[in-house]
């Protein structure tokens, strides 16, 4: 992924006043940014994304609207899944380019909570790429 928009004085200066305004300290703020850094380098410029949406019945899930928030690790989103016997759940992959992404809060997102690996999509998820969906 591109992050030369990021990593440059002006707007790493801005996202570290974000993550200060957030609580972090600067040891965690390094230690996000760097995560971030090294997570998102990475990522090519198409690549699968995952999300969990819980539904009181399956056929209330709107496939033209997936959401925003997706992660790039199917495993640590269904170690960290809280389930509920009384929802029901779909997990839905997807594929995606780097255009759909909005780099800079994806950045923020995992310098502030490094475990997640957080993905942000643009258009509340609409038109993706959808490779499976697998209620349960």
């Amino acid at each position: 992924m591109n992050l030369s928009k990021i990593l440059n004085k002006e707007t790493l200066s801005e996202i570290v006043n974000f993550l200060k305004e957030r609580g972090l300290d600067n040891d965690e703020i390094r230690f996000g940014i760097n995560n971030a850094t090294n997570l998102l380098k990475d990522v090519p410029k198409k690549f699968k994304i995952y999300r969990i949406i819980s539904l009181n019945n399956p056929s209330e899930l709107d496939k033209d609207k997936l959401g925003s928030h997706w992660t790039l690790s199917k495993e640590n989103l269904l170690e960290s899944y809280r389930i509920m016997d009384e929802k029901n759940y779909c997990l839905v992959t997807a594929n995606v380019s780097e255009e759909r992404v909005d780099i800079r809060k994806s950045f923020e997102l995992n310098a502030e909570f490094p475990n997640e690996m957080e993905i942000l999509i643009d258009n509340d998820g609409k038109n993706l790429d959808v490779i499976s969906i697998e209620c349960f």
